[in-house]
């Protein structure tokens, strides 16, 4: 068994919030690609800690299944988030379990904490050695193990020092940042939702719709009106705002989907979600969407949709999020 983020997400999710909470939102601006580790900056950071690493993939052994790991230092602390699309933890569910990197057991009790399709650690920074040393990343549970392949960690470390150290000016004024195509309230209400998270866009009379976001997957679903998008993000998309996109979209194998959009913000794919009960059914049952945009293919794990869509309609409903 392993994993995925984002940003088949990931996608997903980090430093340096990521220790406080690895599913908050946040804009990230890509750094470099290094040996399948994919570096990113959080926009507007200026902080010691302001990139993560990530690297994604499709297990072959395991149905291809979509897995990732994400990676971020915290001053003397590290964030690890592990994702597996077929993983179903409750929220804040916590656990104690061996960790081993390749056949040396780094910690007896290692502590993570679930929530859906990740389970997120923290760690001192000395155990950056044994991960850079390391080609696959193990957790034993009573009922079986989790590894996942973190190959060539060494390198993307590197590139993540390199991020890290990269000045990058304070910007002129602070904006909300926000992967919808429309532009949230500067303060919107926002809940936990299973995995994703629901914020309304707009307040009292601004009112517009809600947006449900799960950052480490890379996916969100806003819905405005009657109408319901689908929202890709990933540095893998190279595409600026503005360009126009052609492609497909396709659940678990399925039948390809065709869509057509232009780009609101860099690196994301918003597709409009037909107003079928097949479609819906589709994203809420399945648990991997494959994005195929301009020749670029990227898959990412659905993770609980069937929630955010319950909760996107009661958001809907009340204009509040749940």
């Amino acid at each position: 068994m392993k994993i995925h983020f984002l940003s088949a997400a990931l996608v997903a999710a980090l430093a340096p919030v990521l220790v406080a909470g690895p599913l908050q939102a946040a804009e990230r601006t890509g750094f470099e690609m290094v040996k399948g580790w994919e570096i990113e900056r959080t926009v507007g950071d200026t902080g010691p800690s302001a990139c993560l690493m990530s690297h994604t993939y499709k297990d072959k052994d395991d149905n291809n299944a979509v897995n990732g790991i994400i990676f971020a230092l915290n001053g003397s602390e590290t964030a690890l988030v592990l994702v597996y699309e077929k993983w179903e933890w409750d929220k804040n569910e916590k656990m104690k379990v061996p960790l081993t990197l390749d056949k040396k057991r780094y910690a007896a009790n290692s502590a993570w904490v679930g929530d859906g399709q990740t389970l997120t650690g923290t760690f001192p920074d000395s155990i950056v050695p044994n991960l850079m040393a390391a080609k696959k990343l193990i957790l034993t549970f009573d009922n079986g193990e989790a590894d996942f392949e973190i190959g060539n960690f060494a390198e993307g470390y590197e590139s993540l020092r390199r991020c890290n150290a990269t000045k990058v000016a304070a910007p002129m004024a602070a904006a909300p940042a926000t992967p919808a195509p429309v532009t949230p309230a500067p303060a919107p209400a926002m809940a936990a939702t299973g995995g994703y998270k629901v914020m309304t866009i707009g307040t009292g009379a601004d009112f517009v719709g809600c947006l449900a976001q799960n950052e480490p997957l890379g996916l969100g679903v806003v819905a405005v009106g009657s109408s319901v998008a689908l929202i890709a993000n990933s540095s893998k998309f190279p595409f600026e705002k503005g360009v126009d996109v052609k492609g497909s979209w396709k659940i678990d194998g399925g039948e390809a989907m065709s869509f057509a959009a232009k780009t609101d913000t860099a690196h994301t794919v918003t597709i409009d979600v037909p107003n079928t009960r097949e479609a819906v059914t589709s994203l809420t049952t399945g648990k991997a969407v494959a994005i195929q945009a301009n020749g670029v293919d990227v898959p990412f794990a659905l993770g609980p949709m069937k929630q955010a869509f319950t909760d996107l309609g009661i958001c809907m409903e009340t204009k509040k999020a749940p």
